[in-house]
């Protein structure tokens, strides 16, 4: 966008594909799913939070090709967990989302996330593994080793905006004893 920080869906559709594209050069294979088989349209819409913050909102405009995958043919029903929110995370609607694949034979991907993560983005991922949830995690980047004991995902993603990469020093370099212990659970 123009005056928000986070990203339109051509930047969530070109994250989608970098990261299709990096997970199959490490051995998956995930088909990324073309943009022909996406609904386009043209939009003009109110500016966002970057022209808020400065108080000029009505000064600005936002154009924007949306762009909906064709969900009837690449995803299907799902169920949440429902973890509970956490107390004060103002967007509680959307701490758990989770999207089905329609191919059962592909890994499932679990995602711990902030509001760069769109969702275009969640859709486009959900077409392309079989289980896909995502964890808004009220910026607080860290990994909750319950509910990836719960998921029992194939693959863990982190997704942090740029301006919080200072989260990963709190990670482990290797995976401590209690994820060991998680995997071997599968």
């Amino acid at each position: 966008y123009k005056s928000d920080n986070h990203w339109n869906n051509n930047g969530a559709f070109v994250a989608y594909k970098a990261l299709i594209d990096s997970l199959n050069a490490k051995g998956y294979d995930l088909s990324g799913l073309p943009i022909t088989d996406c609904i386009t349209s043209d939009s003009v819409f109110a500016a966002g939070n970057i022209s808020r913050m400065i108080d000029m909102e009505l000064e600005f405009k936002e154009e924007e090709l949306f762009i909906f995958p064709n969900k009837k043919k690449y995803l299907q029903e799902r169920a949440k967990s429902n973890y509970p929110c956490p107390e004060g995370f103002p967007y509680c609607w959307t701490y758990e989302e989770v999207r089905r694949g329609m191919d059962t034979t592909k890994p499932n991907l679990l995602v711990f996330r902030e509001s760069f993560t769109n969702d275009l983005l969640m859709d486009l991922l959900g077409s392309s593994f079989n289980r896909s949830t995502f964890i808004f995690d009220s910026w607080k980047h860290q990994l909750d080793l319950s509910i990836v004991a719960n998921e029992k995902p194939d693959l863990v993603i982190c997704m942090v905006m740029e301006g919080f990469l200072d989260c990963f020093s709190n990670f482990p370099s290797k995976p401590d004893k209690r994820f060991q212990r998680i995997s071997e659970q599968r």
